[in-house]
């Protein structure tokens, strides 16, 4: 059976000798002549082998249990079972591991308990013939069954690793198939052509993950087919103008053609939702970030398909050509400017295959089947060690075996990892095998997952390098599963990613496992794709929204209760997620390197280098998914809420803000331009040599320094939610609060304004359409029955228009869930008020030095934080709801921005002329709400300068704002403007200034 062919060719490579032979001529390993000639194998082996092998067993002895321990460096790991540093103990003593094998003798013995239940761990004892066969063989008396030897029994070291080797071997034949793979030509590992190419495409060193760096690049890969099934999988880097699909080697890739514009050629594109082969045609659905899409070819019926997230869109093309002489289909692909796509034709397990479809890269089923069997060795090793016997709760037990010491455990466990660890190094092993066998292991229950135990079992046998490969090629499997899963189901408000997050936050918590990702070359890519957050699109909505209502919605197709609950659930499925990234960023901010800075700092200042840029009208390459920035930038909030409150920063740490934060190393390589003018032109007119030394002295702010009316009522309003102090926070010092704050700035002006922006024109959106329903609806009531026609189009449009409003609706739920729940609310009002004071102090030139030199360090200020604190204060302030009203800002830091806008919209300081201006628009559009125009009249900076500054600011050609304003100011309404009853918003203090 194959289990014998595979036994008989392992002795015949590792020995070869005479009895071997005889075996092999016999055709079957059985009876005595068999036994003998393998036992005369076993003893033949190297003597050299023997010593090393006893020296493991010796290494095994020193296993101690000791408590985890953060580390330095991956040299100095604690495992929370062996040190796997500094120690030989769990290592499998490769060459030159031992200090002394001259004082190696004996034969290796697996003594004690381990003997009762070796044939249970390595699978030895089932019912299948074949492995009860092998215990005939003379040799076979050293595996003993359940309990039936004594404590002390020998087992040949040498003898046990050959048998596991040949069950590896038979389980990799077992899988093995003779599939006749006719109808494809090309190498075996296919990825993409590089001289097939045009225009300019970048790719990373395995030739699957591609970015187009031009108006538009075109590739194909390596392989093409000409009959039968087949299919490959893309993953959308982000959500653009891509044709993916099929094209001959005859189709012409240029500038401006691409995949679909020629004959034979036929590409799919979710971003115009059309189909293309020469003409295109609506097809499909709008694509998103980081969706999986299926290409399919079925050259028997010659018809071509796509999937999206392994739902099909239905057949794309017919009739497409084939079974003729030099026609076969490369898979293809053209991408404009700046999009990303990541492709898999095989080489690793496909997310949503297809029955009946091939890869084009042949799978490694061979070897995963392998893997699964040794994994499973594992599995039942963990049953029998001490850990299962002290957590009976944690681990299922075989109580037909004694539990192994822990000296058999290491020595067990290195035995199965010699051979698995090579199988660990494939992508498809990983993600087909390794990854379910460590998710079967979670639990609902955080201390109850068995990830820990298993992690420091079978990472410490292995060799630093081989830990740090494994865990690499670990946490990319994950992160691409996770970044890949899409947010359409919140079944127990648990998305289907969040079970790869909580396996990589588990693993992230075992100290060694930590230590060698943060080895691995691409430890920051891969975290970066944890911390995405995969944005559904309207069809995702529809699924997640099936019940939609508005007001004056009927009740009869919507329900609102039916909303608010499954709102309510994906509020929930969002904060698990984000609970969890935050632990993750909390895990890389308490694990101490050998820097200054924590590794959490080290990784937002890769971030930032990295999308340097990316406001930019042509954004550069390789920039992060903004879902990773606006995480980071959520994070740092939760951070940093507790110290941003007004009643609390005077006498915190944040209370002095050091100004070497201007002049930082982050700050010179992004080259920003300050409210002085570039960095360059500010040193040379505002020389400050003392900068590194100057503290900006942060008051309370105005609301608090009037009367006690405004700290009473602090705790009875959402702008003070019961915030919890983050326990990791506690141990940052005031340098690094300051320059986290001064980041959070950062990645709010790069990418988060965007997403506050696209939020407020999706509300503006459906206000439009909802207006436009209820208009046609109105003239439907007024309309003649008899005019048919007229009535016919207007039920048209009205299901045009409420088809826009339920898809609208659904984006502004998700908006509103995503970015606008309170507690993000209230720390971004805190966030936006302790940098609107801080700019107050800087102007008022309250800093540790002279007069002088506050004034001239207000130069220095990035323009990053004017416009970050003011587009910030507008994005609350349109949020629907809003978290807090005006009355209530009014007491709680409103009197402070307003005081910055009436006295800076005109200030000489600020060089940039946008910068004023967007200051001075602040002013016209909070002037237009009764609430905020009290609060300019109670304002006493408001009273004694912004005419005066208006009137100056008139003369540099601010003509059409300023006058807006005054006419507003004095007539109450501005230039063409409908005066609506209670919109007279006049003011005599104004008034009374202007004259």
């Amino acid at each position: 059976n194959t289990f014998d062919r595979a036994l008989v060719r392992v002795m015949a490579r590792d020995g070869g000798n005479e009895g071997v032979e005889r075996v092999a001529s016999r055709g079957s390993v059985d009876g005595a002549d068999a036994g003998d000639a393998v036992g005369a194998e076993v003893r033949r082996r190297n003597p050299q082998e023997d010593a090393r092998d006893e020296a493991k067993g010796k290494q095994c002895v020193a296993w101690e249990r000791a408590g985890p321990v953060r580390a330095g460096s991956s040299k100095d790991v604690q495992w929370d079972g062996v040190d796997a540093g500094r120690s030989p103990a769990g290592k499998r003593g490769r060459e030159g591991g031992v200090e002394d094998p001259e004082k190696a003798e004996e034969t290796v013995k697996l003594v004690g308990s381990m003997s009762h239940g070796i044939q249970y761990v390595y699978d030895l004892d089932s019912k299948d013939e074949s492995n009860n066969r092998m215990r005939g063989l003379p040799w076979s008396s050293g595996l003993p069954g359940r309990g039936s030897k004594d404590a002390d029994e020998e087992v040949d070291y040498g003898t046990l690793d050959l048998l596991l080797k040949a069950r590896v071997m038979a389980e990799g034949d077992s899988a093995s198939t003779s599939e006749d793979v006719d109808g494809r030509l090309g190498p075996s590992q296919v990825k993409i052509d590089h001289n097939s190419s045009s225009g300019d495409l970048l790719w990373d060193p395995t030739r699957l993950k591609i970015e187009s760096r031009s108006n538009f690049s075109s590739a194909r890969a390596n392989a093409c087919v000409y009959k039968g099934k087949w299919m490959y999988e893309v993953t959308l880097g982000n959500c653009g103008i891509q044709q993916i699909g099929w094209a001959t080697i005859d189709c012409p890739f240029t500038f401006e053609e691409g995949v679909g514009d020629a004959p034979d050629s036929y590409a799919y594109d979710g971003k115009r939702v059309r189909k293309w082969n020469v003409s295109c045609h609506s097809y499909g659905q709008t694509w998103a970030t980081g969706d999986v899409i299926g290409c399919c070819i079925d050259l028997e019926r010659g018809e071509i398909s796509f999937l999206r997230n392994g739902e099909s869109l239905g057949v794309a093309f017919t009739d497409v050509r084939r079974a003729r002489e030099g026609l076969a289909y490369f898979p293809a692909f053209s991408l404009s400017q700046g999009e990303k796509a990541e492709l898999n034709f095989g080489g690793r397990s496909f997310l949503y295959p297809v029955p009946g479809f091939r890869p084009l890269q042949g799978p490694a089923t061979e070897q995963a089947a392998q893997a699964d069997y040794l994994l499973g060795c594992l599995r039942r090793l963990m049953q029998l060690s001490p850990i299962a016997h002290d957590h009976s709760s944690l681990l299922p037990i075989n109580f037909a075996y004694q539990a192994f010491d822990a000296s058999d455990v290491v020595l067990s466990c290195g035995l199965v990892a010699k051979h698995l660890w090579p199988l660990l190094r494939m992508d498809y092993v990983v993600s087909t095998v390794f990854v379910p066998f460590l998710l079967s292991m979670l639990s609902p229950l955080e201390d109850l997952s068995n990830v820990p135990y298993f992690a420091n079992m079978f990472f410490p046998v292995l060799e630093e390098f081989e830990t740090v490969e494994v865990v690499g090629k670990l946490f990319d499997s994950l992160a691409s599963l996770y970044k890949t899963s899409p947010f359409t189901s919140t079944v127990g408000c648990t998305p289907p990613g969040y079970r790869y997050l909580k396996l990589a936050l588990d693993l992230m918590r075992i100290p060694g496992v930590f230590a060698a990702w943060k080895a691995w070359p691409s430890f920051y890519s891969q975290f970066e794709l944890f911390l995405t957050q995969k944005q559904p699109n309207p069809n995702d909505l529809a699924t997640l929204l099936p019940e939609v209502w508005w007001p004056g919605a009927d009740c009869k197709f919507s329900s609102e209760d039916a909303m608010k609950m499954q709102s309510k659930n994906i509020k929930k499925a969002l904060e698990t997620i984000e609970g969890v990234q935050f632990e993750m960023c909390m895990e890389l901010l308490i694990y101490m390197p050998e820097s200054e800075r924590t590794i959490f700092e080290d990784f937002v200042l890769w971030l930032l280098q990295k999308n340097k840029g990316a406001n930019r009208n042509v954004p550069p390459p390789n920039l992060s998914d903004p879902t990773v920035l606006n995480s980071v930038f959520f994070v740092l909030l939760r951070l940093l809420h507790c110290h941003l409150r007004t009643e609390s920063n005077s006498a915190d740490a944040m209370g002095r803000f050091p100004a070497s934060i201007f002049v930082s190393d982050l700050s010179k390589e992004l080259d920003l331009p300050r409210l002085g003018g570039t960095l360059a032109h500010v040193e040379r007119e505002h020389p400050l040599e003392c900068i590194q030394q100057l503290h900006v002295e942060i008051g309370p702010g105005t609301a608090h320094s009037e009367s006690g009316s405004a700290t009473h009522s602090l705790r009875k309003h959402p702008l003070d939610l019961q915030v919890k102090p983050v326990r990791q926070a506690s141990f940052l010092s005031p340098q690094q609060l300051t320059w986290l704050f001064d980041v959070s700035l950062l990645l709010y002006h790069l990418s988060v304004a965007d997403a506050f922006k696209a939020a407020n024109t999706q509300n503006q959106a459906k206000l439009h359409f909802l207006s436009q329903l209820e208009d046609t609806e109105r003239r439907m009531q007024r309309l003649d029955m008899k005019s048919g026609e007229m009535l016919a189009h207007l039920k048209e449009a009205r299901k045009r228009f409420r088809k826009e409003v339920i898809e609208s609706t659904r984006a502004c739920c998700w908006s509103r869930i995503y970015l606008f729940r309170q507690q993000k609310q209230c720390a971004m009002y805190c966030l936006s008020n302790y940098a609107c004071r801080l700019l107050l102090s800087l102007s008022e030139g309250k800093c540790s030095g002279s007069s002088d030199e506050g004034e001239k360090l207000f130069s220095y200020v990035p323009e990053y934080y004017v416009d970050s604190m003011v587009d910030a204060f507008h994005a609350l302030r349109r949020a629907e709801p809003a978290f807090a009203g005006a009355k209530v800002l009014a007491r709680h830091g409103l009197a402070d921005a307003i005081s910055f806008l009436v006295k800076h919209f005109a200030d000489k300081r600020i060089l940039n002329p946008d910068v004023r201006d967007g200051l001075l628009q602040s002013i016209s559009v909070l002037l237009q709400y009764k609430e905020y125009h009290a609060s300019f009249e109670e304002n006493q900076e408001a009273r004694e300068h912004m005419i005066p500054s208006l009137l100056v600011a008139f003369q540099e050609r601010f003509w059409i704002p300023i006058s807006n304003i005054l006419v507003h100011l004095c007539r109450g309404r501005g230039f063409a403007t409908k005066c609506s009853k209670g919109r007279d918003f006049q003011s005599k203090v104004f008034q009374k200034n202007t004259a």
